[in-house]
């Protein structure tokens, strides 16, 4: 303990600040373990997909569907691409400035968004962002400027409405839609659609003006 020439009132001052500055270095050195611990898993490198697909080489006649990884999968609907919910780079969260500020993925996706075919229809399930990945499909977008149909849930299209689309199209519970000669039916799942958690949700009972959340049937040719 330092001695000071002060009153004897302010020498206590003075230990309880000195054993509140060493509980609090003591709790630093403790605690930046832990916190490199939580920071290297938040930042992991991700691995390498165990399969990598071809689309190249599927024919029309034919169904393919591949999982690129996550909620992300290319399917070849007879001659028809179709790629649901795409997350193709490594990180997903908020995208602010060219950044995304989230979690590392655990997995490479399967394809790049290089080797993916033009999709003839993006299909989006609901907003969160996991699965309506703004940077993707603003990469998607930018690689085929006016050239993608995009069919997405009720009260959701305000996300990305102002990247250059061929079509931007919502569809609610039960509605039904044609596009590509593929016959679309929204389904209700139980979920929840809020993108924020501030946001006005179907699950939460804002049915008319809440972010809704989709499955969907498909059907072409009869099958």
């Amino acid at each position: 303990m330092i001695e000071f020439d002060v009153t004897g009132k302010e020498r206590v001052k003075r230990r309880y600040f000195i054993k509140k500055s060493f509980v609090l270095s003591a709790g630093a050195v403790i605690s930046a373990p832990l916190i490199s611990n939580k920071l290297q898993a938040f930042a992991h490198s991700p691995a390498t997909p165990s399969a990598k697909p071809d689309p190249l080489s599927w024919k029309s006649e034919d169904i393919n569907i591949a999982w690129v990884g996550h909620a992300t999968v290319l399917i070849n609907f007879y001659g028809t691409f179709i790629l649901t919910d795409p997350i193709l780079f490594d990180r997903v969260g908020i995208y602010l400035w060219g950044l995304i500020i989230g979690p590392n993925r655990h997995t490479h996706p399967a394809l790049t968004i290089d080797e993916i075919p033009k999709p003839d229809l993006v299909l989006l399930s609901h907003a969160h962002m996991d699965h309506m990945d703004y940077k993707t499909l603003l990469a998607l977008t930018e690689k085929f400027p006016g050239q993608l149909d995009c069919l997405t849930a009720y009260n959701t299209r305000d996300v990305i409405e102002e990247l250059n689309w061929k079509s931007l199209l919502e569809i609610d519970w039960n509605e039904e839609i044609g596009i590509h000669d593929i016959h679309i039916r929204a389904i209700e799942v139980k979920h929840f659609g809020w993108r924020f958690p501030w946001e006005h949700d179907r699950s939460r009972g804002y049915f008319d003006d809440g972010r809704s959340y989709n499955a969907y049937l498909l059907e072409k040719k009869k099958k």
